[in-house]
């Protein structure tokens, strides 16, 4: 979908180097958001961590979410946003504009729909696993 927006655009790639630059992207960016996610989680969750920072600010930390999936997420939608027009911009040699077209048009066409879409998956997985037990647990069909 990348690739074709850019085609779009009149970029001077190939299909290969779009998607390597993704490829190489995406999993920089996981590493990247799931360790923002195990700070952000660690820091806003009740503990000693609060203690301290109420110690050192004075006010409490944002509860982003009781669900770390939440906070990855996000902070993989902020990150990917922000990264992969930067990125494409010296492959495809966009200008400005066309950076932040591309910024705009995969942040609507892609990253929000992908976002809403995990989403949606993680609660249905979440709710399977809550009536599974309900039902006689994992092993029942087996009997």
């Amino acid at each position: 979908m990348t690739h074709v927006l850019c085609k779009m655009l009149n970029s001077r790639a190939r299909f290969i180097d779009t998607l390597s630059i993704s490829l190489q992207l995406v999993a920089v960016l996981y590493v990247v958001s799931v360790f923002a996610t195990l700070i952000i989680h660690s820091l806003s969750s009740k503990s000693i961590h609060e203690q301290i920072f109420l110690f050192f600010v004075g006010s409490s930390p944002i509860q982003f979410s009781n669900k770390p999936i939440d906070i990855y997420l996000l902070t993989y939608l902020v990150f990917a946003s922000i990264y992969l027009p930067l990125a494409l911009k010296n492959v495809h040699q966009f200008n400005l504009q066309q950076t932040l077209l591309i910024f705009f048009l995969s942040l609507v066409i892609a990253r929000i729909p992908t976002l809403i879409l995990s989403k949606m998956l993680y609660n249905a997985i979440e709710m399977l696993g809550r009536i599974i037990p309900l039902l006689g647990g994992a092993n029942s069909c087996c009997r």
